[in-house]
């Protein structure tokens, strides 16, 4: 065996249902399978069914289909670590599981090219712990350290993301330390410069095809989301799913220079708020979306102008007739690329399989900075014209359930950033943001 294989699939054969005893999946679910053989990996493929289906007759899912396709992942991952170390699955024993997790600080993720996220090795070590547990209660596994991988299943949380929610994993981050202590990442706030603001936005603005009518599209959409994210204190996913109907419900004129509400639905924890937004950037959203916009719609779409539409589609990809969002991963991506090509990059030590000190060059920012940026430059902004507590109007442009959330996470950042405040930046930073004495 070589590598694992997921394939998508309504049912399973006869002849192999019999063994495995889950003949009616739902449509797509995931399905193991060895890429050199093509034989159907049973043990995975069961033990996930069981784990995610309610009333299995039926093949009801007991959450949605995306936490079925990253559970999925992330147990293919588990498997392809047995695959190198030429492990069976038959003679998994615990000393296997204390090394998959072991893995995960020796080697960055291919992905961000980051230390692993504390969810992400929770949510990865659970469920192989869980695998393992699976196949103790089948009879299959050595004896000898059957007891010591049901003691490690029992230290185990109460299972959340039956209920699904992806978050308890997160919440319950101490499931790692049942295996490997990992230090805790640095997640003090990194706040751009005006000289690297400028970078970013002039190396996001340029089509890699000057010529093509399309690429000239998508260097608008990228350069309006990250100003989004800068101008206003979004998060990703509030930028991706900021809905046609927002910005046509904002009634302006070009001479107008004040800040306007602009209404988010899809936000963090499902509350629905109103962030300020700087005129005439909402004009330049409003222009994008009588021009550029057209040119990213696929054809077939029954209204491409429907006010329940997101604002920033992705290129040609379109699902029942209706325009999708455009996804927060590949909104990171963009970003990252973006860093890369105008050389906004770090180096950090990472360390190799062989224990191996290399240095990996990465990106510098990523699209949560620019949120970052904003909190920082806005608060200075506020304080240079006299606001007595600027930490109130970033309480609720940030959208933070207490105004002391936002001063645990932005008062050291402000400290440190208070020796590059000039007229000259404070003049770029009043133009970027919008904001001017109301």
């Amino acid at each position: 065996m070589s590598d694992i294989e997921i394939t998508r699939s309504v049912e399973i054969p006869d002849g192999l249902a019999a063994q495995n005893l889950c003949r009616k999946l739902p449509p797509g679910f995931p399905i193991f399978s060895d890429t050199e053989t093509g034989q159907v990996l049973h043990e995975s493929t069961l033990f996930l069914s069981r784990r995610l289906l309610g009333r299995f007759e039926t093949g009801h899912l007991l959450v949605t289909a995306a936490t079925v396709s990253a559970l999925a992942y992330d147990h293919r991952d588990f498997l392809r670590f047995l695959i190198k170390e030429q492990k069976a699955v038959e003679r998994l024993a615990a000393k296997d599981l204390y090394d998959y997790a072991a893995t995960m600080t020796m080697r960055p993720s291919p992905i961000t090219g980051d230390q692993y996220a504390q969810g992400t090795v929770a949510r990865r070590v659970r469920l192989a712990v869980e695998f393992a547990a699976w196949l103790c209660e089948r009879g299959i596994g050595i004896e000898t350290d059957r007891a010591a991988i049901l003691d490690l299943a029992n230290r185990l949380p109460v299972n959340t993301h039956l209920r699904g929610n992806m978050r308890g994993y997160r919440r319950s981050a101490h499931v790692r330390s049942t295996l490997l202590p990992m230090q805790s990442k640095d997640h003090e706030p990194t706040i751009l410069t005006q000289e690297q603001v400028q970078i970013l936005l002039s190396q996001l603005s340029l089509p890699s095809r000057p010529e093509s009518e399309v690429e000239q599209a998508l260097a608008k959409r990228n350069c309006l989301m990250a100003k989004l994210a800068l101008c206003a204190g979004l998060r990703r996913e509030e930028v991706c799913n900021v809905s046609l109907g927002s910005i046509a419900a904002i009634v302006i004129t070009s001479s107008e220079k004040r800040l306007m509400p602009l209404r988010l639905t899809k936000t963090k924890n499902s509350r629905i708020r109103n962030v300020l937004v700087p005129a005439p950037f909402v004009l330049a959203l409003q222009q994008f979306v009588n021009v550029e916009r057209k040119a990213l719609v696929p054809a077939g779409i029954k209204n491409p102008q429907s006010l329940k539409e997101p604002l920033f589609p992705p290129l040609r990809r379109s699902r029942k007739g209706q325009v999708r969002p455009m996804t927060t991963q590949n909104f990171s991506l963009v970003v990252r690329q973006a860093c890369l090509r105008a050389g906004l990059v770090t180096r950090v030590p990472a360390q190799a399989a062989g224990k191996r000190v290399e240095l990996v060059t990465k990106p510098a920012f990523s699209i949560h900075d620019l949120r970052h940026t904003y909190a920082v430059w806005t608060y200075l902004l506020l304080r240079s014209s006299g606001d007595p507590n600027p930490w109130l109007y970033l309480q609720a442009q940030l959208g933070h359930r207490s105004s002391q959330t936002t001063i645990d996470v932005y008062l050291r950042a402000v400290r440190l950033f208070e020796v590059a405040v000039s007229d000259k930046f404070l003049n770029f930073a009043t133009e970027i943001i919008g904001w001017t004495e109301q």
